[in-house]
C-alpha cells in the first residue's frame, strides 16, 4: 500500500494553514465513502497525509517483529533459549503505534 503525503512546511505559515483545512476538509469529503483510507494532519511538521486506515507503522512493526521471531525459532537449534532485545526509535506522533507494537511484543516474549 501506499500513503499521499502533502508537506506544506515551506509555505506562507498563514496561508499554508489555511490551504491545508480547506484540503484536509475536501480529502475527508472525497474519501469518506472509502472506509479503508483515512486523512491525517500533522501540525507539528505542516503535513497532510491520505493513507490506509489498517496500514500504519504500527501494523509495519508488528510484521516485521514477526518475521524476525520466525527466523529466531528457526534458526535456534539448542534449548539455551535467546536474548531479544527490540529498541523503537521515532522522533514523530506518527510513531506512537510502532512504540504501542514493540510494547505489545515485549509482554509476549
Amino acid at each position: 500500500s501506499t500513503a499521499l503525503v502533502w508537506h506544506y512546511e515551506n509555505a506562507d505559515p498563514h496561508y499554508g494553514d489555511m490551504q491545508a483545512t480547506e484540503a484536509e476538509r475536501y480529502l475527508r469529503r472525497i474519501i469518506e465513502k472509502h472506509h479503508n483510507l483515512v486523512v491525517q494532519r500533522y501540525d507539528h511538521c505542516r503535513a497532510l497525509e491520505v493513507l490506509p486506515k489498517e496500514i500504519h507503522k504500527g501494523s509495519a512493526s508488528l510484521k516485521v517483529i514477526d518475521e524476525m521471531m520466525k527466523k529466531i525459532d528457526y534458526n535456534q537449534d539448542d534449548n539455551t533459549g535467546n536474548n531479544i532485545f527490540i529498541m523503537a526509535v521515532g522522533n514523530d506522533r506518527s510513531d506512537e503505534k510502532m512504540f504501542e507494537a514493540v510494547e505489545l511484543v515485549s509482554k509476549e516474549i
